[in-house]
């Protein structure tokens, strides 16, 4: 069955704030073991996604006029919603730090510009030596959440 990206972010939240096992919550929305890892996975990369654009300030460059709030990536994208938690959502939904070379490599800037010493730095060095974008991905979404919890 095809999802929205609403319904696989509500599904994801969901198992992350409810459910104890992946085998309760695939039982629950009657997925099959594939269905499930993916929606998991989809749900995963949209929460990390706006995490990343939150820590390089996305959340900033929303324009605001009285209930409408807006963001653009012209002439790409552009997003108006009557809250900026829903554009920052929209934004999550299309960004591609998961994906583009050129979207991901001024968030691993961003964090070594962050970073207090090169201790903080060694899991985004380490990933950027293997040239493997997930690996990269991954220490810049485990940096951000160290990141924010230490501040």
């Amino acid at each position: 069955m095809n999802y929205t990206n609403t319904q696989i972010e509500a599904m994801y939240l969901d198992w992350f704030n409810n459910f104890l096992s992946c085998d309760a919550w695939r039982s629950h929305y009657h997925l099959s073991m594939a269905e499930g890892e993916n929606i998991l996975d989809l749900g995963r990369q949209m929460q990390d996604n706006k995490l990343i654009a939150e820590f390089i300030g996305l959340h900033d460059e929303i324009l605001s006029t009285g209930n409408i709030h807006s963001w653009s990536d012209a002439p790409f994208f552009y997003i108006t919603e009557d809250s900026k938690e829903k554009v920052m959502e929209g934004i999550a939904k299309y960004s591609k730090y998961h994906t583009e070379w050129n979207w991901l490599m001024p968030v691993v800037q961003e964090c070594l510009t962050r970073g207090a010493d090169e201790h903080e730095w060694d899991a985004i060095y380490n990933a950027v030596g293997t040239i493997d974008m997930e690996a990269i991905y991954q220490a810049v979404v485990e940096f951000i959440k160290t990141y924010n919890d230490e501040r």
